[in-house]
C-alpha cells in the first residue's frame, strides 16, 4: 500500500446539514429573535386608549327585543308506554322430542292470520301499530297525491 491513499467515498449522508448551513440557520435564528424582543418591548410601552365605564354601549332594537323575550319551558315529555306482559310458552319435555312428529292438517288462512296476529301481539309489535295509524291515515298526503299529473311539464 502507498502512503497516499484516496478516499473515493463520501461518509456523509445526503441530508446531513453542512457546517456552512448550520452558521447561515443560526444567523438567521439571531436577527429574528432580536426584532421579537425589540418589537415585543415597542409594544409593552406603547399606550393604551382608557375605555369609559360611565356608559353602556346602546343595544340594537332587535337585541333588545330578544334579551327581553322569556324563554318557554318545554312541556315534560310524555310518560313511557306499558310494555305489554309476554307470556312465556312451555318447554316442550325431552320425551316429546323423541316421538315422531305427527301429520298436523294445514289450518284454513282465516286462522293464520289470528295466530299471526296474536304472535305479534306476545312479541310486542302490536302497540307500535296503533303508533303508525296516523302515518297510514294521512289526510294531506291523500290530497296531494290525487290534485295533479306529476307528468305534465316533463316535455317542457
Amino acid at each position: 500500500m502507498s502512503a497516499a491513499t484516496v478516499h473515493y467515498r463520501e461518509f456523509t449522508l445526503p441530508w446531513e446539514r453542512s457546517a456552512a448551513e448550520e452558521a447561515r440557520f443560526r444567523a438567521i435564528l439571531r436577527q429574528v429573535a432580536l426584532a421579537v424582543l425589540v418589537l415585543s418591548v415597542l409594544f409593552t410601552l406603547l399606550p393604551l386608549p382608557e375605555i369609559s365605564r360611565e356608559s353602556a354601549p346602546a343595544l340594537p332594537p332587535r337585541l333588545a327585543k330578544l334579551v327581553i323575550e322569556k324563554q318557554v319551558v318545554p312541556p315534560p315529555p310524555p310518560a313511557p308506554l306499558p310494555k305489554p306482559v309476554i307470556e312465556e310458552q312451555p318447554v316442550p319435555k325431552p320425551e316429546a322430542a323423541a316421538r315422531p312428529p305427527e301429520a298436523r292438517p294445514e289450518p284454513p288462512r282465516a286462522d293464520s292470520r289470528t295466530a299471526a296476529r296474536d304472535k305479534a301481539r306476545v312479541a310486542g309489535l302490536l302497540p307500535f301499530a296503533d303508533q303508525l295509524a296516523d302515518l297510514r291515515d294521512n289526510q294531506a298526503a291523500a290530497r296531494i297525491g290525487n290534485s295533479k299529473p306529476l307528468t305534465g311539464a316533463v316535455g317542457e
